[in-house]
């Protein structure tokens, strides 16, 4: 009997190229530790670099992470930029592009404390998730931002775009890093811009994409500045959530309203910074992944009709999910594909929410 074939389709989220392989099965059952398999996709893109594709038991794909090639920080930009690991932008994936990443801590019951992307990764952090374990963050600490800001290049401006401050203390440790700096280099403290983003995961990624874009066109320090903060201030995020198991641990709604929504099989779409600021608050509830999808187009539509839209869709398992949004948006709002891009949750999400989501977040271009 012929061996047997898997097809898989993924986007890489580096380059954002659709990459599409096969394996044979038997291959890919033994590649399975615990219940994930790596798959390593060979060299593409510009610059050149690899993918490591994680694929489950039920063969879905998990995570797909860039491996670059260990080089120096792109040192021909106006300024110095920071980021959280939350952005899902790898150390490596960080210096390719220009800006620093700065990890924040997994804290799992009964381990140590490891910074995630150096010490502890994807694998690991879904394990855990999948074992029920309880798995927790701790924002970078006020130290290490002191570390970053004050080995930046003196010459430059600092930008720092980090996670939303409702989710994070990474924020409120940033601006007393600024503070104790300021005590001796009031100057150098007038540099440091420190952005709460409103967001976490693939917008906080997609905002420094495009400010270091603006770098490298030439824009002034203002004009990016003003970008960032038109972007943290005007974007909303829908977010369907297929399970509420994740959202029960994590406190974000009570165990009895789990319990029942699961019940009656329904579940939440979650909306993110409605009023500017960057609050999750519940949308409302569907019964299917399709209906949440119809619901969120129907959403959008009311919101900004008229309106040039710029944004990332976000999937965690299934990258038809986001190809099918997508056309949803093109098909009844007629929003222009080139600006929205697609891109994996991420494991800052995921922890708080689940693996299993999809969504949108989504602001008027100025």
């Amino acid at each position: 009997m012929p061996e047997q074939m898997k097809k898989f389709t993924v986007l890489c989220p580096f380059c954002k190229e659709t990459i599409s392989f096969e394996i044979h099965e038997e291959d890919l059952e033994s590649r399975y530790s615990g219940g994930l398999a790596g798959i390593l996709i060979p060299i593409h893109g510009n610059p050149p670099h690899k993918l490591e594709v994680y694929i489950d038991r039920d063969g879905l794909i998990r995570g797909a992470y860039p491996i670059i090639e260990e080089g120096k920080l792109k040192s021909n930009l106006q300024n110095s930029y920071f980021i959280d690991a939350t952005s899902e932008i790898t150390p490596q994936e960080g210096k390719a592009i220009g800006v620093t990443v700065l990890p924040f801590t997994i804290v799992i019951k009964g381990q140590p404390e490891k910074c995630y992307n150096e010490e502890i990764f994807f694998t690991e952090i879904f394990e855990n998730l999948k074992a029920d374990k309880k798995v927790q963050s701790k924002p970078v600490s006020i130290e290490a931002f002191q570390d970053a800001f004050t080995s930046a290049p003196k010459d430059k401006p600092i930008i720092v775009l980090l996670v939303s401050k409702r989710y994070s203390e990474g924020y409120s440790n940033a601006m007393k890093a600024r503070e104790f700096i300021a005590k001796e280099q009031p100057e150098r403290a007038k540099s440091i811009h420190i952005f709460n983003s409103k967001t976490v995961g693939p917008l906080l990624k997609l905002m420094i994409i495009n400010a270091i874009a603006m770098d490298e066109e030439g824009k002034s320090l203002e004009a990016i500045l003003d970008y960032l903060q038109w972007v943290s201030e005007k974007h909303v995020s829908y977010v369907y959530v297929d399970s509420l198991d994740a959202l029960r641990k994590s406190e974000r709604v009570g165990k009895v309203t789990t319990f029942f929504g699961n019940l009656l099989g329904l579940k939440p779409v979650i909306i993110e910074n409605r009023n500017s600021n960057g609050d999750l608050k519940a949308f409302t509830t569907v019964r299917s992944k399709e209906a949440a999808m119809q619901e969120i187009v129907k959403a959008i539509k009311k919101e900004y009709e008229d309106q040039e839209l710029i944004g990332v869709i976000f999937y965690g398992i299934i990258i038809d999910d986001a190809h099918r949004l997508k056309e949803l948006l093109d098909t009844e709002i007629g929003l222009e594909q080139d600006n929205l891009t697609m891109d994996f949750i991420g494991t800052g999400v995921a922890i708080h929410l689940s693996y299993d989501v999809l969504g949108i977040s989504i602001y008027p271009k100025k």
